[in-house]
């Protein structure tokens, strides 16, 4: 009898010995690291976002980034603008600087500059400049079309144009559109409304929520 204790004993203790072959218990799953997009817009980069060289490409001549000192809103990017200096061959220099000459000996005779005289001074200058700006607040988009009717009810020519979620291009002088991928509405100011149209699609293609210059936020899933 006390044989068969032993050997019972034995089996129990057998039976809670561990299974080498058993496969560990699963660890429990840990939260993935939450995914942010968006730039702190004080950090963006023009340059990263939008090189002269993409940009050369569009309006057909070399163009370097200037910082041109423009106001800017509270949580938005300082503008990105883009100028083409034109380089004046030795015969125009000379022809600008016989034009100045004859206009400072006018003022002087007339001891007083006018209006027609300083617009002639500043001349018909050949340099050019492209400005683009994003505005990738959350109420971007609504303020934007607040302002599209604003427009149309002052009279402005507005024409309807598609770029991006809805677009215009006003004045000749300005195309401004509202991104679909990002809360973004941007502006392209300066060209022609070719110039300004492929500026637009080269700065839509680019944009998406990890580079907008906007409050960093989770990514949506």
């Amino acid at each position: 009898m006390r044989r068969w204790g032993i050997v019972f004993a034995f089996a129990v203790v057998g039976c809670n010995q561990k299974n080498p072959y058993e496969a560990p218990p699963a660890k429990p799953a840990q939260n993935p690291a939450v995914k942010l997009v968006g730039i702190d817009p004080a950090k963006f980069d023009c340059a990263v976002f939008l090189p002269t060289t993409d940009v050369q490409s569009v309006v057909g001549n070399p163009v370097v980034l200037e910082d041109l000192n423009q106001p800017v809103q509270e949580g938005t990017p300082k503008a990105c603008s883009y100028v083409f200096h034109y380089q004046m061959t030795d015969e125009e220099r000379a022809e600008e600087e016989k034009k100045l000459e004859k206009l400072r000996a006018k003022q002087e005779r007339a001891q007083k500059t006018t209006m027609e005289d300083a617009i002639a001074e500043w001349g018909t200058s050949k340099d050019r400049a492209w400005g683009v700006a994003l505005d990738c607040r959350d109420s971007a988009h609504q303020r934007t079309i607040d302002w599209m009717a604003s427009l149309a009810q002052n009279g402005t020519v507005i024409k309807d144009v598609t770029v991006g979620k809805k677009a215009i291009d006003h004045s000749n002088a300005q195309l401004v559109f509202l991104d679909d991928k990002t809360p973004c509405a941007v502006t392209i100011t300066g060209g022609d409304e070719p110039v300004r149209m492929a500026l637009a699609q080269l700065v839509y293609g680019k944009l998406k929520p990890e580079n907008a210059p906007m409050r960093p936020r989770a990514a949506p899933r």
